[in-house]
């Protein structure tokens, strides 16, 4: 790996990216590779202005929005249905006939996004 890519996966992890979007465009290296410098343990004199330390919470790491909702790598449900679901509840359709179209979520699902409980940053 050269010191501009390790300089580059240490500013984006700095700057928050999440670690699987950076490792998509490394991902001709080995994972091992490719953490030991998101950690900090390998090539340890480039980019130390961009370490952060071990004991440290980075923001994009343990942020409870980092993946949540939409974020959320195994969400099955996008933008588009949630608004359509919303839209049809609003318009007095009943959750058993909103479910018919949208049987690859469960009932509970379809309940939770109509009433708004989850999917709530989707305006």
């Amino acid at each position: 790996m050269t010191n501009n890519q390790v300089l580059d996966i240490r500013k984006r992890r700095y700057l928050g990216e999440r670690k699987k979007d950076v490792y998509l465009d490394y991902s001709d290296y080995s994972f091992a590779t490719f953490e030991r410098i998101w950690l900090g343990k390998g090539y340890p004199g480039i980019g130390k202005e961009y370490l952060i330390p071990t004991n440290s919470i980075s923001k994009q790491e343990y942020s409870s929005a980092a993946n949540k909702g939409l974020n959320n790598g195994r969400a099955k449900c996008s933008k588009e249905m949630i608004l359509e679901v919303r839209k049809r509840y609003d318009n007095g359709e009943s959750i058993s006939s909103i479910l018919k179209d949208f049987s690859y979520v469960s009932r509970n699902t379809i309940r939770r996004i109509a009433l708004r409980e989850s999917y709530k940053d989707v305006e």
